[in-house]
């Protein structure tokens, strides 16, 4: 058996890291924890790791964790009310989750409110002929020593609490990032006054009319999905079904759950946006919405380069800066931050980066500052490993307690319009030059506003 013990310790020094984040920053973790989506994302890929795809003839049934999950605590309790059996039927007969993902993301949310994850995989792992035929020997769960590892962490988790919200679980089949979800009452009527677009198998308010009971509602925004109606979830229904739902209960408020399709950082949300984009070109409407967040995006990244130039101005004139344009740096890693590149993403992805960090192998760079863009060249081969525009960087900077350490976020795109960043994570040789490369990054958002 070979067995990859650095890959193997890094993923659990990361699942180490976020538990101690969650534990030692709130005495209740809720879906707001900075930390739970990495700490949920971080625990799927170990469930993952090594997991055999035997599957159907012709792989056309693909396994994940969930398809062990499910059948356990049949074989485990029989019909008992037991707390892992609750957990398993709630996520089961979710009618909101669909996909062998989602619901094996919602057991995972049900479990940590119940406290049952350590006892799910320590009683599936307990059967080694069942832990062989799912599992191969290098995978985490298949490996006895790594796997007391991950239970004794379980335990930690298991006595701490939860309250997050095991409604808002519509997206889980595609995302671990969650929407904001909003309870909204209105009084009783015959028609909502809205037009819904069926769209990837979600209900899309595309239009209010005038004069109906939703025209004036500010909680009901254009782009936003109808997730329930009365309690009855709506996602892969037809039109006509919200329509007999309401007439069911005529004469009664009718009770919306609501996924917004803004966040709170004014950008829409991914899965939304993207049903948004297919809706566009039909839509004007829709249009409008996906322009209006773009502008305010574009207005947030352009107040935080401002505040980075401002920042380098407060520190020191710049015109006694060395003209240097390349510096010897240490590449650490990089760090998917999702659809929001603004500079206050730096500080927790600089923490991300940092967890379980060795540095012995980390790969000597050059980063060298051109006219318009950032390289990030191999030492001893002068190979380019990275290129980004300066209108592709959104922001940078660095921490108080590590001020050697800095990054910047780059988007897939011009970063006003990009909706997925990535944090590059990387070291220079002394805090003072880690300054310098930070301020003249900010030049170069000043050389190349006109982009923007």
């Amino acid at each position: 058996m070979e067995y990859n013990m650095d890959r193997t310790d890094s993923i659990l020094r990361e699942l180490k890291g976020y538990i101690i984040k969650l534990k030692e920053s709130s005495e209740v973790v809720t879906d707001e924890h900075v930390h739970l989506k990495g700490f949920c994302v971080v625990l799927e890929v170990i469930l993952r790791r090594g997991l055999k795809q035997q599957g159907s003839l012709f792989g056309l049934i693909k396994r994940d964790y969930w398809s062990w999950i499910e059948p356990l605590p049949q074989i485990l309790y029989g019909n008992s009310s037991h707390p892992l059996s609750v957990s398993v039927q709630l996520a089961g007969k979710d009618l909101k989750v669909r996909t062998i993902q989602g619901k094996g993301r919602l057991f995972i949310r049900t479990a940590l409110t119940r406290r049952v994850l350590g006892e799910t995989i320590q009683k599936f792992a307990s059967d080694k002929h069942r832990l062989s035929y799912w599992y191969t020997e290098d995978s985490i769960i298949g490996n006895e020593l790594q796997l007391q590892s991950l239970l004794s962490l379980l335990v930690t988790v298991e006595h701490m609490s939860f309250n997050i919200d095991l409604k808002n679980v519509t997206f889980l089949d595609e995302s671990w990032e969650l929407p904001l979800v909003e309870s909204v009452e209105i009084v009783p009527c015959d028609d909502l006054g809205m037009i819904v677009r069926y769209t990837a198998n979600k209900a899309v308010i595309i239009a209010k009319e005038e004069g109906s009971v939703t025209a004036d509602d500010n909680r009901l925004a254009i782009g936003d999905v109808i997730d329930e109606v009365n309690r009855q979830p709506v996602s892969g229904l037809k039109m006509a079904s919200i329509g007999s739902i309401i007439r069911e209960f005529k004469g009664f408020p009718i009770r919306l759950l609501i996924c917004k399709c803004l966040l709170p950082t004014g950008l829409i949300y991914q899965p939304i946006l993207q049903r948004l984009y297919t809706l566009a070109p039909d839509f004007p409407a829709i249009v409008r919405v996906i322009q209006m967040a773009q502008q305010q995006s574009q207005s947030r990244l352009c107040h935080d380069r401002r505040t980075i130039e401002r920042d380098s101005h407060d520190e020191e004139v710049h015109e006694e800066r060395n003209e240097r344009q390349s510096w010897p740096v240490r590449y650490i890693k990089r760090i998917g931050v999702g659809a929001d590149g603004g500079s206050h993403m730096i500080h927790s992805a600089i923490g991300q980066a940092l967890e379980g960090r060795n540095s012995q192998s980390e790969k000597c760079l050059v980063l060298e500052l051109h006219e318009v863009d950032v390289v990030l060249k191999d030492e001893s081969s002068s190979k380019v490993l990275f290129k980004h525009s300066f209108p592709e960087i959104s922001s940078c900077g660095r921490r108080v307690d590590n001020t050697q350490v800095f990054a910047y976020i780059v988007g897939d795109t011009t970063c006003n319009i990009s909706t997925n960043f990535t944090c590059i994570v990387l070291t220079a040789e002394s805090p003072e030059e880690s300054k310098d490369i930070l301020w003249s990054i900010s030049q170069g958002f000043k050389r190349t506003s006109w982009y923007v």
